[in-house]
Formats: C-alpha cells, sequence, structure tokens
C-alpha cells in the first residue's frame, strides 16, 4: 500500500506494557501492514498496573481490533478478559489479545514461537535439564512448552519475587506430574546451573 493513509475505516492494533518506549513492534507491524495492502495501523500505549482494567475496557469500548501485551501485564490481564485460548489458559499468561465484536479472546504466542526457534537451531528440549531466568509472562510460556516437550526444569529468580518461581515451579509441576526445582537468583545458584544445565535461558 504505498499511498498509506489513516481514516475511519482504519482498524487499530497495539502495543499495552510498561515500558514500551523500546519496543520494535510498532515499526514491524506497521512495515508489514504496508506490505500486505492492510488498512490497519499499530500504536505502542506505556500501561501502568493501576491502569490496566482501564485500558482493556477502553480496547472493547474504542473497537480496537486487538492488542500484544508485553511486561508486566501478561499475567494480571487474565482477569479482564472473556475467553482464553486453551493453551494460554494453560499457561497462565497471554501475550495477544483479540477484539471479536466486543469479545476479548487471550492467546499466547510465546510459547509456540520460542520453541520453533528451538528446534529451528537444531535443539532439543526432550529429556534435557534447562535452567529458566525469570518467573513473569514470558517465563511461564517457556516453562510451559519446555515442560511439555520433556525438559527437567529448574526455575531461578530474584530473592524479591522468589515466591513467583515457587509459584511457577508448583503449576509446573501440578500440570505435568514432575518436579520443578525453584531457587533464589544469585551467583552460587548461577554458577551450579551453568556446570548442570545443558541449556540457560533468560526470561
Amino acid at each position: 500500500m504505498k499511498d498509506w493513509k489513516i481514516s475511519a475505516k482504519t482498524k487499530v492494533c497495539g502495543l499495552i506494557g510498561d515500558p514500551v518506549e523500546h519496543s520494535m513492534s510498532p515499526a514491524m507491524h506497521n512495515a508489514a501492514f504496508r506490505e500486505l495492502g492492510l488498512d490497519y495501523v499499530y500504536l505502542p500505549f506505556r500501561v501502568t498496573r493501576e491502569n490496566l482494567g482501564q485500558a482493556i475496557a477502553g480496547l472493547r469500548g474504542l473497537n480496537f481490533r486487538g492488542l500484544n501485551v508485553t511486561i508486566p501485564h501478561k499475567v494480571e490481564v487474565l482477569q479482564f478478559l472473556d475467553e482464553m485460548d486453551p493453551l494460554a489458559e494453560k499457561i497462565g499468561a497471554v501475550n495477544t489479545i483479540v477484539n471479536n465484536d466486543g469479545v476479548l479472546c487471550g492467546y499466547n504466542t510465546d510459547a509456540g514461537g520460542f520453541l520453533q526457534a528451538m528446534l529451528a537451531k537444531g535443539v532439543e528440549p526432550k529429556g534435557e535439564h534447562i535452567a529458566v531466568l525469570g518467573a513473569g509472562g514470558a517465563a511461564r510460556a517457556v516453562t510451559f512448552i519446555l515442560a511439555d516437550r520433556g525438559a527437567h526444569l529448574t526455575i531461578l529468580n530474584r530473592s524479591q519475587e522468589l515466591s513467583w518461581a515457587v509459584d511457577l515451579a508448583g503449576h509446573i509441576s501440578r500440570v505435568f506430574g514432575r518436579k520443578v526445582d525453584a531457587l533464589e537468583l544469585n551467583r552460587g545458584n548461577l554458577a551450579r546451573m551453568l556446570e548442570k544445565a545443558k541449556i540457560l535461558v533468560n526470561a
């Protein structure tokens, strides 16, 4: 679409998170819309935790076509959705919201995208010991898909947020029926994981 113009018919998509100033998503999506000749526009919105509910209500009220969700909202946003894709529901986090005539449905593309990237590089996680740094929304997707693939997991997180790692490890353990360790992310534990784990994932 050479003559790309925004009109009253243009469908609006966007990104919510805090921060969003660093994101390359607007540049990539808008370039793709132009290349495909789609009458869409993609905008970034900085949304604080306190304003998340209002932002999602605005998505519905302003008839946005959809949103991507980034930190720190991938888990907290679930309470404001009408429906969830089965995979997103199992993971407990979403990174994409689609507005279907006022019905907001959440999806998680982090998990599949992560696994696809690993396999494309010839890395098979099945049976491997993998250490995951982090316990937020992205880590939920990564640990779920790795456990589903048959990996053995250890989750490490900062001391002030260690409870997140414990909760996530418990969730993955319950879903897959295998033990998942949760450790404080410090020099000692990280050094041990670098010796023990075959793969280290920064999530």
